[in-house]
């Protein structure tokens, strides 16, 4: 995994000329794996994260664009432009993705949180078709095996959420990042 950390970190930095932060090469890592389909990997969730496999295997073809893999990597980054940090609960920002043709979307977030006993910030990831009532949230029903939580719809218990869509239509997406609580001296 640190050999291909470092070939992201290498990528973005030959591409943007930028320092990708470290919550930028870990949401890189992860939105390029593939889920793994063994008998154990799948034990008690067929959804991914699950606690068998997390997100999957790392799959470096599928992560940064290659003569091999046709892909678009599309990336926001808080720490490269401060403007899009959260600062407050309710704070958002929304950004728009136009599919030109039915295609597989994988969007990720990853955010550094404040050290402490658990997850102290909550964001939300959410994407929704426009014209349509059609949307996903990330991590979705993660919680749904847990009796304590089974009727929450998002995941507020990870500083990572995912939303993989294996075929998408062609048209235009919004994709939110909500902030539902910070932390103190959290800006993220």
């Amino acid at each position: 995994v640190s050999g291909a950390a470092a070939i992201i970190r290498e990528y973005y930095v030959k591409r943007d000329n930028t320092k990708p932060s470290a919550a930028l090469i870990k949401a890189t890592l992860i939105n390029g794996t593939r889920r793994l389909m063994g008998t154990s990997a799948m034990a008690g969730s067929d959804m991914v994260p699950n606690n068998s496999q997390g997100f999957g295997i790392l799959d470096l073809l599928h992560t940064i664009p290659n003569s091999h893999t046709p892909l678009t990597l599309s990336y926001r980054d808080s720490y490269q432009d401060a403007s899009l940090s959260l600062r407050v609960p309710g704070q958002r920002h929304m950004f728009r993705l136009t599919l030109n043709a039915d295609s597989w979307v994988r969007v990720c977030m990853v955010f550094i949180d404040n050290p402490a006993s658990g997850v102290q910030t909550d964001l939300d990831l959410i994407m929704a078709q426009d014209g349509t009532t059609t949307k996903w949230v990330g991590n979705e029903g993660i919680n749904a095996n847990d009796p304590a939580f089974a009727d929450t719809e998002n995941d507020f218990a990870n500083n990572i959420e995912i939303i993989r869509l294996e075929r998408t239509a062609a048209g235009a997406y919004t994709i939110e990042v909500v902030a539902t609580n910070i932390a103190p001296q959290a800006g993220l």
